[in-house]
């Protein structure tokens, strides 16, 4: 990710930027779910209960549309750093 940054330079656009970081963030997503679904099948229903949610489902630490979408913790969203 260091290095997809680092490639695009000091004066990307917000868009541009986002398209070059898609594919390596998508992969992250993807490793992410894959591991929680792995847990869910190792851990006994009990186990699985007792983990917080934001551990049982990830997707709901940015709500919504992701950090600054609806429901996310960047810029726009009320309460969200600048």
């Amino acid at each position: 990710l260091a290095d997809r940054v680092t490639k695009a330079g000091a004066n990307v656009e917000q868009q541009a930027m986002l398209a070059f970081l898609r594919p390596v963030l998508t992969e992250a997503q993807d490793l992410g779910a894959k591991s929680v679904r792995e847990a869910q099948v190792i851990l006994t229903k009990e186990q699985w209960a007792k983990l917080p949610e934001r551990i049982r489902n990830p997707s709901t630490v940015f709500g919504p549309g992701g950090p600054g979408g609806p429901g996310g913790r960047g810029g726009g969203a009320p309460g969200g750093r600048p």
